[in-house]
């Protein structure tokens, strides 16, 4: 019987921090995805040295995708020395992908690594709702995993439970992150980002604060706020302030982790 999906394990040649920062794990997040849906990706996890990634399909296209994937992050994360041989294991049956998918997740929690308490280089984000992502990867995982269900994936991002919020001092960063970005920069992504954040901003915040924070002149901030509306992505931007603000100091990578509370 031909297995249902492999478990893949990709580390650099140096065994270098893989995603150190944000701006990293984001990166990795949207390259994941983009290669991904070629592959049947339904879970991924960096956690220091390592990457883990679940894919639902055959032995071909498990090496097909470990290869895109290793040239994709050797060029977009400045990996010079490139990737090692992905380690490759079959999802044998359904309680082994069931299996595998919590152990991704759970991967830098094991190994005690704290650079990324937001989950930004893990499929989490996009499970649940706080970063686009390919319009096929949530169906995937729902019809592929049925058994796997919210409040699991709340308690793997350190939750009870995510409440949209605006705070003009997250707004900036939540809007990059809705769209994969490390900052909001000049590109397309970044203008529908800022355009969610506007819109999604000014009932509660003086105009000139929100244009503040989204680095806008009080006109453009005027004229975006007459964009077309986007609920998707306004309220990954307003969950995304809701998660960083429930974890406080738990979020933040400059501290000891005992020092981040429980």
């Amino acid at each position: 019987m031909p297995p249902l999906g492999f478990h893949l394990v990709f580390r650099a040649r140096d065994s270098r921090v893989i995603a150190p920062d944000v701006g990293a794990q984001r990166t990795l997040a949207v390259t994941l995805h983009r290669i991904g849906e070629r592959y049947g990706l339904c879970a991924f996890r960096a956690s220091g040295d390592h990457l883990h990634t679940a894919n639902l399909c055959d032995r071909a296209a498990a090496g097909a995708f470990a290869q895109a994937v290793g040239s994709a992050l050797t060029q977009t994360l400045g990996i010079s020395t490139g990737f090692g041989s992905t380690f490759l294991k079959p999802m044998l049956d359904q309680p082994h992908v069931e299996e595998v998918f919590a152990y991704i997740h759970r991967n830098a929690e094991k190994h005690g690594v704290g650079n990324d308490p937001t989950h930004e280089a893990s499929s989490i984000q996009a499970l649940l709702g706080l970063r686009v992502a390919p319009s096929p990867f949530i169906p995937r995982v729902r019809a592929r995993l049925p058994r796997v269900h919210r409040g699991q994936l709340l308690k793997l991002l350190g939750v009870a439970e995510l409440a949209p919020m605006v705070r003009i001092d997250l707004l900036a960063d939540a809007a990059a992150g809705a769209v994969g970005l490390a900052h909001l920069d000049d590109t397309a992504p970044a203008v529908r980002a800022r355009q969610a954040a506007v819109r999604l901003a000014l009932p509660t915040v003086p105009l000139g604060a929100v244009a503040d924070a989204l680095a806008l002149s009080e006109r453009t901030t005027r004229r975006y706020r007459s964009t077309d509306a986007d609920p998707s992505l306004e309220r990954m931007i307003a969950l995304r302030m809701g998660h960083r603000a429930a974890l406080g100091d738990r979020a933040r990578t400059d501290l000891p982790p005992l020092a981040r509370g429980a």
